[in-house]
């Protein structure tokens, strides 16, 4: 009896070390001819303070991350920020899929000025082209820093199996200084995290969770010129938290939520911006 014990339990912690060590491989499936449509939210959540020291006028703000001068960008004026925008995905090719993110298809924007029509119709309505392999690689290599963060956020996967407790980077650049930044510190962290797969008998389903964070500290290239040495210290972090939920059956998300976080203190404009981030399936 002591023998047949000692069996089941070594063959329980086999069968427990297999379930554990599970990998499965995240890839974007897409049936010939689909177009796959995500409403995809990038919403200011702004306090009096942040609109205080930042208003959102269309104009790259010295000092000021490239992400938020790329929201700023598809912004366009005050007031005309979209409710979402429209990511849609289509392997053109084999293994290959476009992607584009358009501005809504209804006015689903405020606009006082009658100015969104003008906006839509001078883009094409297109606010970003990029594209990836099945196995979410980013093979835009050529996009702007600011357009490819976002393809990354949204759409790339690691590229190989994976199991729990795996980590890796993103393609991300989040924090941008030009060459009168002179830098003391910096500090990047850049993981995706397997937190769990789930099995419901036809799928699975891999939360993944992000936490993404970027910190420079140093002195614009203007002391003396504008008061005290010293008084030309900036700091600047942006950090990104998400949890997404993709199946690996349908080879798509069926959830994505974070908010990404931009906190500018000193140089010539400072202040504190957060951005809801979503996808959601059409």
């Amino acid at each position: 009896m002591n023998a047949k014990i000692y069996i089941l339990t070594i063959l329980s912690f086999i069968s427990f070390e297999c379930c554990a060590q599970e990998t499965v491989r995240l890839q974007w499936k897409l049936a010939p001819n689909e177009v796959l449509a995500y409403k995809t939210v990038m919403k200011s959540v702004r306090d009096a303070a942040a609109k205080a020291k930042a208003p959102l006028n269309g104009k790259k703000e010295k000092g000021e991350s490239g992400f938020y001068a790329l929201s700023r960008q598809m912004e366009k004026l005050r007031g005309m920020e979209p409710e979402y925008y429209l990511s849609t995905l289509k392997e053109t090719h084999k293994g290959i899929i476009d992607i584009e993110m358009l501005l809504p298809p209804n006015k689903a924007v405020a606009d006082s000025a009658n100015l969104y029509p003008i906006m839509s119709k001078l883009s094409g309505g297109v606010m970003l082209r990029g594209t990836i392999d099945t196995d979410g690689q980013i093979k835009s290599f050529y996009l702007n820093n600011d357009q490819k963060n976002l393809v990354a956020f949204f759409f790339e996967l690691p590229g190989k199996p994976v199991k729990v407790g795996d980590k890796w980077p993103i393609s991300t650049n989040l924090l941008h200084a030009d060459q009168s930044f002179k830098c003391d510190s910096s500090s990047k962290i850049s993981e995706v995290t397997v937190m769990a797969i789930d099995n419901t008998g036809v799928d699975q389903i891999v939360t993944l969770q992000y936490d993404i964070h970027e910190y420079i500290a140093g002195q614009l290239g203007f002391a003396g010129m504008f008061g005290k040495d010293g008084d030309n210290k900036m700091v600047m972090s942006m950090t990104e938290k998400a949890i997404g939920k993709f199946s690996v059956a349908k080879g798509r998300w069926l959830s994505y939520e974070g908010e990404i976080a931009y906190d500018n203190e000193g140089g010539f404009s400072g202040g504190k911006t957060k951005k809801q981030l979503a996808l959601a399936a059409q």
